[in-house]
């Protein structure tokens, strides 16, 4: 498929800021796109007839298509000597997207995760034979993919996560054997069953998916799509709210990154201070003692601590924060705070890892006197 295309591509392409995208692909399903109806049918002949020269056919039964206009704007197109219907929207993977360029898929997404629930009510949420293991697992497993599938583009509103939460609560009210009647709090099911927040996990897919397109390197076609301005004139009315601008209100909310780092591309892994230590297996801790860094920490610092494991005592380090021990009796509030700071000491983990790849560069050098390097 990935030839055919190649060999099918023409003048013909929307312009996106620098970039001219005329065809999407995923696995064997393509996605056609013109300025004009003109020129999308003769991208759709080329495609058509690449298509029969590697011995396919183009199904005109699966085949759709649909112009984004908030005005109706008739399309005609023909394959094979068939028509192909217009549409005003259409879905692809649980995604519907429609002509006026919106992209509903939260409220199908529930409205999928209600259908799952449906089928299992009697079966596993209210058996009493299973365990709240069992069915956990199968929360987990079942119930939150299929409510979050594709969550990493969603523009959560107020509204969304309101009904999230709803729907994420029905199901984890009726595993604790309670109900609305109860009158309990919702942070006291999630404790008791030790299941995090579902929209803690929507945000830190969000965020994750955020860290994957700035670091795609150029010519990939979603980093250069996210960082490219299109251009025209907006219609009469409130913009409606880019992935990008909600996207960098959550990261400057959760993680304190401004919104003009983001949009200037500034925010990479930065070593302020690096100090080696001494040869042969010494312990972590005993060298931050005899570093320089340890004797003006203070002055370093300033409002920053900094993260580590369990081999650091808050005692004789201050400025480091440790993960709560796991005894066995941890609340739901020390369960995440240790996850999180897991995911931060990976981060660190992999910026020394790539911090030793350039020092490994430089063994072709290494009998040479070098002043100066810049990794």
């Amino acid at each position: 498929m990935d030839r055919i295309s190649r060999r099918s591509q023409g003048p013909e392409g929307v312009r996106f800021g620098d970039h001219r995208i005329s065809s999407l692909l995923f696995a064997d399903d393509v996605v056609l796109m013109a300025p004009s109806n003109q020129d999308l049918q003769h991208a759709l002949g080329r495609f058509a007839a690449e298509c029969e020269a590697a011995g396919m056919k183009i199904s005109s039964s699966k085949s759709e298509a649909m112009v984004l206009d908030r005005k109706k704007v008739p399309c005609p197109l023909q394959v094979g000597g068939e028509s192909l219907p217009q549409v005003e929207e259409f879905k692809y993977l649980g995604v519907l997207f429609t002509s006026e360029g919106r992209m509903e898929v939260r409220l199908r997404r529930i409205g999928a995760a209600s259908a799952v629930m449906q089928s299992l009510y009697r079966t596993v949420v209210v058996k009493k034979e299973l365990s709240r293991k069992a069915k956990l697992s199968i929360y987990r497993s079942i119930y939150v993919p299929t409510l979050t599938y594709g969550h990493e583009l969603w523009v959560t509103t107020e509204r969304t996560r309101s009904r999230i939460q709803a729907v994420e609560m029905s199901f984890l009210r009726r595993v604790a054997g309670r109900s609305l009647r109860d009158r309990v709090r919702s942070s006291v099911t999630r404790e008791e069953l030790r299941v995090e927040p579902l929209l803690l996990h929507i945000e830190r897919g969000q965020l994750r998916w955020l860290g994957h397109l700035y670091r795609m390197p150029p010519g990939r076609l979603p980093g250069e799509v996210f960082r490219a301005c299109p251009t025209g004139r907006r219609p009469r009315g409130r913009p409606r709210t880019r992935w990008r601008d909600y996207v960098s209100r959550l990261s400057w909310e959760r993680l304190g990154i401004p919104p003009e780092e983001l949009a200037e591309g500034t925010v990479n892994d930065q070593f302020t201070d690096i100090f080696a230590g001494a040869l042969g297996r010494v312990h972590d801790s005993r060298i931050l003692r005899v570093s320089p860094f340890f004797d003006n920490w203070r002055e370093a610092m300033g409002e920053f601590t900094l993260l580590g494991d369990t081999a650091y005592t808050s005692k004789n380090y201050p400025f480091i924060i440790t993960p709560e021990k796991n005894n066995g009796v941890q609340t739901l509030e020390e369960q995440q705070m240790n996850a999180h700071m897991t995911k931060g000491r990976m981060v660190v983990e992999q910026a020394f890892g790539r911090l030793k790849c350039c020092w490994r560069r430089m063994r072709g050098v290494q009998n040479n006197h070098v002043d100066i390097i810049v990794l």
